[in-house]
């Protein structure tokens, strides 16, 4: 078999390179593709077959190794380095997670703080506004101490166990509820009764009711003068009002004893209200015009006159014996001493009458022990003991 033209046969030096001359017309390979005859071209090398021996030494020598490849694996190497160290440098730089959805919320107990758990975190610590209120491992806490009455805002802080720490993460505000009122007092000042308190931190105004009945909404400072007040027991209720987020009210009540206008003779209108008009100066049975009396030796004395010249004292004594001391000088007078009954009931108290003269007058006492300290002296002068009795005391509503 012939060899195909410019191919070198096999144990032959292949023709030396250059240019070749044309030949007259293409030819056509019978192995594959030949490069054109009637260009330059260079001779490929011949691959060894197997079998055929190794390639003679006149072929040169093997191909270099490339270092391009030795510098891309050297660089691959170095970026993967880089890579992993800034991997390592992330992980052990990264911030610490912050809690997330901190809510307040407040109750009568305190205000409630929650928190969804941060990843890593050891314990949280706990702010209501700049102030730190402690740790804790929970993602809840209560505050308890928190004023009442005023807006707040709460932020949790989580804390690695290293002491690094997240960033602060808030609450929505919260209004803390009103503290309880504590202290009430009340006092008669003339015929009004002054009403006093402690404020409460948050309030915005204050409601007093005297009895059920509605006195004043709008009250924003201690005290208060209720005035004109009926003499007797009426039951006073304050109530504190915060106006602010959704609100909240604190009440306490007391009860007082109204001394009304008659004041320090209050007891002798309420006890004897048909013979004692409402207030000093009113009219009263028959016709009658009291007002209050100086005490010498009670504690407290009404005066009424009528139209007819009667002339009535209602005396309060501060005990037994200052009673006693006053009926004992009138019995020491010489008049009779009698008692006295309704109708053909059993005796009521004592009558001390006034000897016989001009001046005519009777002190009239009672048994039951929650009259008792009470005393009336009547004077008609001029008249006898029996009109007085038949014009005033047979009627008498006491």
């Amino acid at each position: 078999m012939s060899e195909p033209y410019g191919q070198p046969a096999w144990g032959q030096q292949p023709p030396p390179q250059g240019p070749q001359q044309p030949a007259w017309g293409p030819q056509q390979p019978s192995w594959g593709p030949q490069q054109p005859s009637w260009g330059p071209h260079q001779t490929p090398q011949q691959v060894p077959q197997p079998g055929w021996g190794a390639p003679p030494a006149a072929w040169g020598p093997p191909p270099r190794r490339s270092r391009r490849g030795l510098w891309w694996a050297l660089g691959a190497l170095l970026v993967a380095v880089a890579v992993g160290a800034a991997v390592t440098v992330f992980l052990l730089s990264r911030p610490l997670d912050p809690p997330a959805e901190v809510q307040a919320t407040a109750g009568e107990d305190g205000v409630a703080i929650s928190w969804r758990a941060a990843e890593d975190a050891v314990e949280y610590e706990v702010h209501r506004g700049d102030e730190p209120l402690g740790t804790t491992v929970e993602t809840t806490y209560v505050d308890t101490e928190a004023p009442g009455g005023t807006e707040y805002r709460y932020t949790v802080v989580a804390l690695a166990e290293d002491g690094d720490r997240s960033e602060p993460v808030g609450s929505g505000a919260v209004v803390t509820p009103l503290d309880d009122l504590t202290e009430f007092g009340a006092s008669s000042v003339d015929a009004d009764v002054s009403l006093e308190w402690e404020p409460v931190t948050g309030a915005d105004r204050y409601e007093i009711t005297r009895s059920g009945t509605l006195l004043d909404d709008t009250v924003t400072d201690s005290p208060y003068l209720d005035e004109d007040v009926p003499a007797g027991e009426h039951r006073y209720e304050l109530t504190a009002v915060d106006e602010d987020g959704e609100g909240s009210r604190t009440s306490i009540d007391l009860t007082f004893s109204a001394r009304g206008p008659w004041q320090q003779a209050s007891e002798i209108a309420r006890t004897f209200p048909e013979l004692v008009p409402v207030e000093p100066g009113g009219s009263a049975w028959q016709g009658s015009t009291c007002d209050r009396g100086t005490p010498v030796g009670q504690e407290s004395v009404v005066t009424c006159a009528y139209p007819n010249g009667i002339q009535l004292r209602v005396l309060q004594f501060p005990d037994r014996g200052a009673r006693d001391a006053e009926v004992g000088g009138a019995r020491a007078s010489g008049g009779p001493v009698t008692t006295w009954a309704y109708g053909e009931g059993a005796p009521e108290g004592d009558l001390v009458l006034s000897p016989p003269g001009p001046a005519t007058w009777r002190y009239i006492t009672f048994h039951d022990p929650d009259l008792e300290l009470f005393v009336l002296r009547v004077d008609w002068d001029g008249h006898s003991q029996e009109e007085l009795d038949a014009v005033w005391f047979a009627e008498a509503p006491f």
